[in-house]
């Protein structure tokens, strides 16, 4: 199939979010008009995945930003404390530096992680109910290991302990926060926490919390 027919459905300067992206795609199957062989999964990974022009145009902070917000994710900026939920409303400055990833109910994959590269300010990633992050994303932190201090992962099936055991190559990090973590088995969690010292030693661990989702991530619609 000729991927290149998806272009078709894109009408913008900027590529859709992720949920404009599948309102494009409802819309052409009720008219029987989408492209043969498009999927949701073709959607995830085209929105996912790296384009290196895009970063030599705008830097890796706001490319970066630009693959969050596509996947339904949210962003801070140093400097600026507005919390930024909609595509749009990405600054163009160059100089600007991300602070904060809040990847709550987001689409993000593994393939867009490599983004990460060049982005050497963010200190805090909320990684929950994102049904696609699993262990090989928990690996690409390391990109951004010298920055993140805070870090928080709930929800997600796929992560596994293994993947867990990759964050304490993460030296900066000052907080760590793991709750609900489906792939994660009952022995493992106590494993976990018997050896949180051992495997984090300058971070405070907060291992099944009982709170489900802070108080900021009950976000405001995308603007």
């Amino acid at each position: 199939m000729d991927h290149m027919k998806f272009r078709e459905l894109r009408s913008v300067d900027r590529p859709l979010s992720r949920l404009g992206c599948i309102e494009v795609l409802f819309e052409h199957q009720k008219q029987k008009a989408l492209p043969r062989g498009i999927s949701f999964s073709y959607v995830y990974w085209i929105w996912n995945r790296v384009d290196r022009k895009r970063i030599a145009e705008v830097g890796h902070d706001i490319a970066c930003a630009e693959w969050l917000l596509r996947n339904s994710a949210y962003v801070r900026f140093h400097g600026r404390p507005q919390l930024i939920t909609g595509y749009y409303a990405i600054p163009t400055a160059r100089s600007l530096k991300l602070s904060e990833i809040h990847a709550v109910n987001s689409g993000i994959t593994v393939d867009g992680f490599p983004y990460l590269k060049g982005v050497d300010a963010v200190e805090k990633v909320y990684l929950i109910n994102s049904k696609m992050i699993d262990n090989h994303c928990l690996d690409a932190l390391k990109y951004i290991s010298d920055s993140l201090k805070h870090l928080e992962v709930e929800r997600c099936p796929d992560v596994t302990i293994t993947g867990i055991q990759l964050l304490a190559r993460l030296k900066s990090l000052r907080y760590l926060r793991l709750h609900l973590l489906e792939g994660v088995t009952e022995s493992e969690w106590k494993l976990l926490k018997d050896n949180a010292k051992e495997l984090f030693p300058n971070c405070e661990t907060v291992f099944e919390a009982a709170k489900f989702i802070e108080a900021e991530h009950e976000l405001p619609p995308p603007s």
